[in-house]
């Protein structure tokens, strides 16, 4: 079954706004971020029913439906640029671009409107859905109406139309209370690919505010990049520079605060300061390429560079190594909520354990002795120097 609506452009909007956390955090970006994450998920599902139903309605239900999430997607998307400050561009009236689907049915048969008078394409529409979901049985918000205070009754949705000049004809039956007997009803008719093509084209719009979102990040970087890591700081001060830096990105990594805290905590074990030494030493070694990835936004970069540090797994460990630097990791923290509930305790344990089973290779941990920082620095420990032997190895 063949698409009309290019799922492609709701992917784009939702990579845009998800590219950056301005949108959730940025002073301004963030007054729209609960309308943008709720226009998002209806477009994901309005694209899809309708692009799953791509040929012609042929009951009233499957019709009343698809023009449901047809009108939805489209009050969506141009809710978002109003939101978005977005100059809407069917708004106006005199653009010969408001009158390319709608207008010969409305100048014609039943209507008969006049040229002057004929509707845009979105006020035929608003009157168009108000029939198909009876409203919730009659009409007379349209000002083109003919008479005054006209009202147009509708009993149902038309999907069998069998009119050869209207081929795969939609519409509506309408009852007109300006006309007696016969000729109050009447039978609204046009080419479902007219109501397809409508919709294409203010679903389209999206790339809107796409554009917008990129705008918006463009600028934002623009100011950010302006401040540099002050290196001319002490090693731990040029990390908590770079630690306020990103506070300020709205980056949320703690691989700078570990980085912080080994340089910081305590070696309260003799036998451990030559490891330790070392390995404090490569994240000094690392901070010039670690200032050089801030300095240009480049957060992968600097990620990864700590990581190989504070996170070098080895490939090949011991059985339940990977479930006990997980409790310890998660368990040993300052102010843990969890305490009473024997979590904390369980922490220490695991890290009883890893210390015996593998860190005691390289370092001596003492868990309920030592503490929590000196403990998940000589974790972090263990396994730089491990994983550092294994690559020899090779």
């Amino acid at each position: 079954m063949s698409q009309f609506l290019n799922d492609e452009l709701c992917a784009t909007f939702r990579k845009a706004i998800s590219s950056s956390p301005i949108f959730n955090q940025g002073e301004e970006q963030k007054k729209h971020y609960d309308l943008i994450c709720a226009v998002m998920d209806r477009l994901d599902t309005c694209v899809k029913y309708l692009n799953n139903h791509t040929t012609k309605p042929t009951t009233e239900e499957d019709f009343i439906i698809f023009v449901m999430f047809g009108c939805m997607m489209v009050d969506a998307v141009k809710k978002t640029l109003k939101a978005l400050k977005i100059p809407y561009k069917y708004n106006n009236a005199d653009d010969p671009a408001n009158y390319q689907y709608f207008k010969d049915v409305c100048m014609g048969y039943p209507l008969n409107i006049s040229e002057a008078d004929c509707p845009t394409d979105e006020k035929f529409i608003e009157y168009f859905r108000s029939l198909v979901f009876a409203h919730p049985v009659e009409t007379n918000r349209a000002n083109f109406l003919k008479k005054n205070n006209e009202k147009h009754y509708s009993p149902w949705v038309i999907v069998n139309s069998f009119d050869p000049k209207i081929p795969n004809g939609v519409g509506a039956r309408i009852y007109s209370d300006a006309y007696e007997g016969w000729e109050n009803i009447k039978d609204l008719k046009f080419p479902f690919s007219k109501l397809q093509e409508f919709l294409k084209s203010r679903y389209e719009l999206i790339e809107q505010a796409t554009m917008w979102a990129k705008g918006q990040i463009s600028e934002t970087e623009a100011v950010w990049v302006q401040r540099k890591v002050n290196r001319t700081l002490p090693a731990i001060d040029i990390l908590k520079d770079i630690a306020d830096i990103l506070e300020s990105r709205f980056f949320d990594d703690y691989s700078v605060d570990d980085a912080i805290s080994c340089l910081e905590c305590k070696s309260t074990v003799l036998e451990n300061e030559t490891n330790v030494a070392e390995f404090r030493n490569a994240i000094i070694n690392a901070i010039p390429d670690i200032c050089d990835a801030v300095d240009l936004l480049d957060n992968e970069t600097w990620v990864g560079i700590l990581d190989d540090i504070l996170r070098a797994f080895p490939k090949s460990m011991h059985n339940s190594s990977y479930y006990q630097l997980e409790k310890i990791y998660t368990y040993l923290q300052a102010g843990n909520e969890y305490a009473e509930s024997g979590n904390f305790e369980w922490g220490l344990k695991q890290a009883e354990l890893f210390a015996d089973e593998f860190a005691k290779k390289y370092v001596i941990i003492k868990p309920y002795e030592m503490d929590i920082d000196e403990i998940k620095m000589l974790v972090m420990v263990a396994c730089y120097f491990e994983k550092k032997a294994q690559g020899e190895k090779k």
